[in-house]
């Protein structure tokens, strides 16, 4: 299920930071869950791409999402055992 959230700009920001210019290119997919960089929990999962026009980055597309397991001991991730 797709959310919007204004945490959508940090991992945007910070895969502009880590790639630097030009570290993004045409087909690039990024998938990205970390906490510190924008993901709420282990669930919230962003999958961002660039989109390239005549050879430039012209907007990073994301969608974030809330994934419903993400593994574990037992389904649904949550496991007191």
């Amino acid at each position: 299920m797709g959310k919007g959230m204004l945490s959508s700009t940090l991992p945007v920001r910070f895969a502009l930071e880590f790639f630097g210019e030009g570290g993004l290119f045409e087909g690039d997919v990024l998938l990205s869950n970390d906490p510190y960089h924008g993901g709420g929990h282990l669930p919230d999962y962003n999958v961002y791409a660039p989109v390239v026009v005549d050879g430039e980055v012209v907007l990073i597309a994301l969608i974030q999402c809330h994934h419903a397991d993400t593994g574990g001991g037992m389904p649904g991730g949550y496991n007191v055992e």
